[in-house]
């Protein structure tokens, strides 16, 4: 009371075209469900940028930078830690009173997930190396931006933040990523794309 030979190759037929349909879908949804989460996290930063921006305006510091920004994470001394340049956009935290470098973001890479974690509450996992990032969902790093201030002269500052996802598409350059999340901190843009 067995199959019959041919009763098996048919089952493995029908297994086989089911699995061709099947998993192409699968793999669709997949991509879906990663763009989505990568939409959803650029307009979380976006916002969380945007009401900063108004939160540093509130304060009276419009086209100034301003150290310490209140409401956002505090250091060992209780300290707020929110660093804002002079468009009223996050530059990372303890960029020292008065700022230095008030073009650069933070102070090196880390810069990048400082303002993230300020930001985003633990909402993902940023770290800054590229070569191990297992348990984390990006790889930030900071970039170069060229612009003219308001005072009318042309810089070249380490002004962009891009952070890379780890969980699909990865690489470490961004241009070949395949989900980057970047953020311009002269306009306060964030976007999926190099600005």
């Amino acid at each position: 009371m067995g199959f019959t030979l041919i009763e098996m190759i048919a089952v493995v037929v029908i297994l086989a075209v089911l699995g061709a349909v099947a998993f192409p879908r699968f793999l669709s949804v997949t991509d879906s469900s990663h763009q989505a989460k990568i939409q959803e996290l650029k307009t979380q930063y976006q916002e969380a940028i945007r009401f900063a921006h108004i939160r540093w305006a509130l304060n009276g510091r419009a086209l100034t930078e301003m150290n310490d920004l209140p409401g956002y994470g505090l250091d060992e001394n209780g300290q707020p830690q929110l660093d804002i340049n002079d468009e009223g956009y996050p530059l990372g935290t303890n960029k020292n009173n008065p700022m230095g470098a008030p073009y650069n973001i933070g102070r090196g890479h880390n810069g990048c997930v400082d303002i993230w974690e300020a930001l985003m509450l633990g909402e993902m996992r940023v770290t800054t190396n590229r070569n191990n990032f297992d348990g984390f969902d990006f790889v930030a790093r900071r970039q170069n931006l060229t612009f003219t201030t308001k005072e009318g002269n042309t810089v070249t500052a380490l002004a962009v933040c891009y952070y890379i996802y780890t969980k699909r598409g990865y690489n470490r350059n961004p241009d070949q990523a395949e989900y980057v999340l970047w953020y311009n901190s002269r306009s306060g843009v964030v976007s999926t794309t190099s600005p």
